[in-house]
């Protein structure tokens, strides 16, 4: 029996090794996009169409994010200047390589082209993303690979670029978390610039740290593309920065930033990105107690003097803002001014006017004028505190309304006093001396 079953097992190896020689052999299927750029391998017809079919969506959403300036009118994928050849091996089951996803650039033997191999295992079936994320920086690396790139020449798609441009994506099919963009900028959360920018191995960081690096990255290549024209300078930052051997950040500040640009205005100009970003959308109006809490947290702002001190100005106190020298007042006026015109957007309708007011005055004091700023200040203030007082009386009265009004109980009450039962009930059986102490004054006080 045992020699049976051992003659049987050797049967099925051959026969396996059989069919995977066979497999070997059969010659792989391909497809082709349109443009002839984009060609994918492999055993299973349904596999290869499924691969070329989402890289070209992914080409289709790239090239509405980075419209390349000198394209066709009529195109509607992301050109490609070489090849990108896809190969799709083994299948679910295998046993899985150390990588599953594999891109390598070549020169193509007798021409001045280069093609993109791109490798990717079957063994944990086709992830999506992963797809998307590698297809990605395949795409970029295309941009920068020409005559000048040597063999021996390191060509690497920076992470924050694949994953910043991925988010914005998200963001363009409605896919992306605003919540979240939100809560990170108002905690101070976001990620340095140079941090992020320098960033080589985000599989590193923990779960939060990487959130973190999504968000940051998706925030600053938005602000980047909303530059005046910042599709043009990104789409020529892309033809040099995977190639660069140099420091990354200093190409990065010298493309995208004005020479002579400090740190703390990096800094300034990234905070008032992120206030852009983060606004509401514009359909959305505020109520007048919401906008009157945003709009006294707008019309202060701290400023960081010459012994590193940090101190809060306040519009009212506008004579101490006069007293700062003109940069300063700019510094600390400037994005004031813009997050007024933000808020005007989604404000309630009566608090438009004051609004512009404020408007009014940051620009006369950016320009250190004083003519009457006093009695308009007063004006406005005047305005909102009964604008403040109206919504008030109508808060109240809608919370009158909604309680007279209810048709049912929410039973939100019963949650609370089972949850107080339940804490009651979990009192230690054994209790300490000082429980013990508590009680019997206690029991004191009830006889």
């Amino acid at each position: 029996m045992n020699l049976r079953l051992f003659f049987l097992t050797c049967l099925l190896a051959c026969q396996s090794l059989v069919a995977e020689e066979a497999a070997e052999r059969t010659p792989m299927s391909r497809v082709v996009s349109s443009d002839e750029r984009l060609q994918v391998f492999g055993h299973d017809n349904k596999s290869i169409s499924a691969v070329l079919s989402q890289v070209t969506e992914l080409r289709q959403e790239l090239n509405f994010v980075v419209k390349d300036p000198d394209a066709k009118s009529g195109n509607t994928v992301f050109p490609l200047q070489n090849d990108l050849i896809i190969t799709l091996y083994g299948e679910v089951g295998d046993p899985v390589p150390e990588k599953l996803f594999a891109i390598q650039p070549r020169k193509v033997d007798g021409t001045s082209r280069f093609r993109i191999d791109l490798a990717v295992h079957l063994a944990k079936g086709l992830n999506r993303q992963r797809l998307r994320e590698t297809a990605l920086e395949a795409l970029l690396m295309d941009r920068c690979l020409n005559n000048s790139i040597r063999d021996d020449q390191p060509v690497q798609v920076a992470p924050w670029l694949i994953t910043g441009l991925l988010e914005r994506m998200n963001w363009r099919n409605g896919e992306a978390d605003r919540g979240l963009y939100k809560a990170l900028f108002k905690n101070g959360m976001m990620m340095d610039i140079e941090e992020m920018v320098t960033l080589t191995e985000p599989d590193k960081l923990d779960a939060a740290e990487r959130t973190t690096f999504r968000v940051s990255a998706g925030a600053f290549l938005m602000a980047m593309l909303n530059q005046e024209g910042g599709e043009r300078t990104f789409f020529d930052y892309l033809s040099v920065a995977p190639s660069y051997e140099g420091e990354p950040f200093l190409l990065f500040r010298n493309t995208f930033f004005t020479a002579g640009l400090s740190e703390e205005g990096l800094a300034k100009w990234w905070a008032l990105q992120l206030a852009n970003l983060t606004q509401e959308f514009v359909t959305e109006t505020l109520s007048p107690l919401e906008t009157e809490t945003a709009l006294a947290e707008i019309l202060r702002g701290d400023l960081e003097g010459e012994n590193g001190l940090v101190r809060t100005y306040r519009l009212m106190a506008f004579q101490d803002i006069l007293a700062l020298p003109e940069e300063d007042r700019k510094m600390l006026l400037g994005p004031m001014s813009e997050r007024i015109k933000l808020l005007s957007f989604r404000a309630f309708p009566s608090y438009r006017p004051l609004l512009a007011g404020y408007e009014r005055i940051t620009a006369q004091l950016i320009e250190g004028e004083e003519e009457d700023v006093a009695d308009l200040l007063m004006i406005l203030e005047e305005k909102r505190n009964a604008l403040h007082e109206v919504g008030i009386r109508t808060r109240d009265y809608l919370d009158w309304y909604q309680i007279t009004n209810a048709s049912r109980l929410t039973g939100e009450f019963k949650d609370y006093q089972r949850l107080k039962q339940d804490l009651e009930s979990k009192n230690p059986p054994h209790p300490g001396p000082v429980d013990r102490y508590l009680n019997a004054v206690q029991n004191l006080y009830d006889n």
